[in-house]
């Protein structure tokens, strides 16, 4: 009889959201009493208070006490044992119960998310992918463009391009916002794919990000026109690498691409000053040597050209021969 009236006390202080209320009067529940199906109500109920309340520790140690009865509770706790178990970073826990839960049409098309979440967490990715796949297009799946992100993520990290880019486009057309990170890693997949024309809006959408990262999307960009044939565009965003002081490596690199493609573009005084910077320990010293002195001998700005020259130190046979018939024909 006691048990009685503080079940139905408890009870209305659930029914009206009064979760502390409820906490109190559920724990003065004697459990010898019960039978299976109220302790399986009570554990659900109390659990939920402490669950609504972020009290997840408190929530799951409720929940045990009847997420094993197999009754009208049976799904809810589970579902919400697992969710105390995810956000307690329990995530073996949480995958244990959703497995259950799964099974009830109230949960099915809930869980995926939060299992596909995981799995990427901890780097399960084939995991991830033989399991989220079916829901990818399945009708009615919460966070179906998140699950769809996850899915071309991790195809990424395996480095099969070409099955992440259709996922990542998926989530692009269907994504309000998209982070830096999503242009980049869509872009890089794309130019990965060969799909120089749609890498190269996602790249520009980078060009104001002064980190490696953005560097980086700027060289690719510069590597997608160039693949598509403008190549003036592919030099201007060359001289835009070289503009970042960090990451030495891939400035060099961009330099000598501007250099050679100011040379075939006629931009005889951009080449032969880009050309000039590359000192002797640097892996593209002899070629720009070669490359300076063939636009030294062709070009028509003869004055620039010695100016340049002059302030070069040690200069190679090959550019003492170019810088003497430059003089010549002053």
């Amino acid at each position: 009889q006691a048990n009685e009236a503080l079940f139905n006390l408890a009870d209305h202080y659930f029914r009206g959201r009064k979760y502390d209320l409820a906490i109190k009067y559920y724990n003065r529940i004697g459990s010898g009493t019960l039978t299976a199906d109220q302790t399986a109500e009570v554990a659900f109920k109390l659990g939920y208070s402490h669950f609504i309340k972020k009290e997840f520790e408190e929530a799951m140690a409720a929940f045990q006490q009847g997420r094993n009865i197999q009754g009208e509770y049976y799904y809810d706790l589970n579902y919400y044992y697992g969710m105390a178990a995810y956000f307690e970073d329990d995530y073996t826990t949480a995958i244990n119960s959703w497995q259950i839960a799964q099974n009830d049409r109230t949960y099915e098309k809930l869980i995926p998310y939060y299992l596909t979440q995981i799995y990427f967490v901890n780097k399960d990715y084939q995991r991830l992918i033989t399991y989220a796949v079916p829901y990818a297009t399945q009708s009615g799946v919460q966070n179906q463009k998140e699950i769809n992100q996850l899915i071309g993520q991790s195809y990424f990290e395996l480095g099969d391009y070409a099955s992440a880019q259709p996922y990542l486009e998926e989530y692009e057309a269907n994504s309000g916002t998209m982070r830096a990170e999503d242009f980049y890693q869509l872009a890089y997949v794309q130019y990965q794919n060969g799909d120089f024309e749609k890498a190269i809006p996602n790249f520009q959408e980078l060009s104001n990000e002064k980190t490696a990262m953005g560097q980086t999307a700027m060289y690719y960009l510069a590597e997608s026109y160039l693949q598509s044939g403008d190549k003036a565009s592919a030099r201007n965003a060359f001289y835009n690498v070289v503009q970042f002081q960090e990451n030495m490596p891939l400035r060099e690199n961009a330099l000598f691409n501007y250099a050679k493609l100011s040379a075939e573009l006629d931009f005889d005084v951009d080449a032969i000053n880009a050309f000039s910077k590359f000192l002797p320990t640097s892996q593209y010293y002899n070629e720009a040597q070669d490359l300076m002195r063939d636009v030294l001998v062709n070009t028509t700005n003869y004055r620039k050209s010695i100016e340049i020259l002059e302030q070069m130190e040690n200069l190679s046979p090959e550019l003492q021969a170019a810088y003497q018939t430059v003089a010549l024909r002053q």
